[in-house]
């Protein structure tokens, strides 16, 4: 159970690699937490799972995603890609 997130691969431009790691951030509101991951799938992959307690159901997340290199000598900004409420697929909140 999560965010599921999905991107473009633009590993043909310059300075981005196939290989660069997805980093996604969901800020939980009522908590004041977040929950990351700092090394996700690879950029040519296109998507990615950040999971969520299954107990944060109904909360206000605010979420992001950047990606980072290999080496992590280099890393691109963050994007802001939204608030959502958590909801489990087929159960009442």
């Amino acid at each position: 159970m999560g965010f599921h997130f999905s991107w473009t691969n633009n590993s043909s431009e310059n300075y981005i690699r196939k290989t660069d790691q997805v980093m996604l951030v969901a800020y939980d509101v009522l908590h004041e937490k977040a929950i990351y991951l700092l090394s996700g799938a690879r950029r040519q992959k296109g998507m990615e799972s950040l999971q969520i307690p299954t107990h944060l159901k109904g909360n206000e997340f605010h979420t992001w995603i950047s990606f980072i290199s290999d080496d992590r000598e280099s890393i691109a900004m963050s994007t802001y890609t939204g608030s959502y409420i958590f909801k489990i697929k087929g159960r009442k909140l």
